[in-house]
């Protein structure tokens, strides 16, 4: 039996086949800048390196939920020094850059904590800068009263609001979302 994860429908592998395609593997999608984050924390006497806490396979959100929640009593307990304003706004500035906008074939929502990114996808599909969105997500705590997968729910709400069925797509297995793009992108 293959347990290799597959998209929901054919014409969603195609579709992220031909997308993926499009991504040239030499391309870095994005410079991370990790650094940022651990340079603020050890400016205020943190040590921890939160990307050591997670990995493809474990997340270990309990470990960082208590790294978070230390980390912002002692931030928000201190007076910062100019070193330490100094790491803090280079990583605001990291976290908070915008870039242009611009159109692209497919949208990735990612289930989050209420639907602000599906409203969000929505206002970019309605623009013009994508022509397809894949939502994706399990069990979510905002929704407890629907059965439905966070996936599903959010693809409502974007039907609901004239997104036609037929430029959404729908993660209805729970995937590890780097390893999903990867399985596209090799494929």
């Amino acid at each position: 039996m293959d347990n290799q994860p597959k998209p929901s429908l054919k014409s969603d592998a195609k579709y992220l086949k031909k997308v993926a395609g499009t991504i040239k593997k030499s391309e870095l999608l994005e410079t991370l800048e990790l650094d940022n984050l651990n340079n603020a924390l050890k400016s205020f006497g943190i040590n921890d390196d939160p990307y050591n806490l997670v990995s493809l396979e474990d997340l270990n959100p309990e470990s960082l939920k208590t790294l978070i929640t230390s980390s912002f009593k002692k931030i928000n307990d201190s007076e910062p020094n100019e070193n330490q304003l100094n790491q803090l706004y280079k990583l605001w500035d990291y976290l908070s850059e915008e870039d242009a906008l611009e159109k692209s074939d497919l949208v990735f929502v990612f289930g989050g904590p209420n639907i602000n990114r599906a409203n969000e996808s929505i206002k970019l599909y309605k623009e013009g800068l994508t022509s397809k969105i894949m939502y994706t997500g399990q069990k979510a705590s905002y929704i407890k009263d629907s059965p439905l997968p966070e996936s599903v729910y959010l693809a409502n709400i974007a039907m609901k609001q004239g997104v036609p069925e037929k430029d959404i797509l729908i993660e209805k297995i729970p995937l590890i979302r780097l390893k999903m793009l990867f399985l596209v992108w090799k494929n």
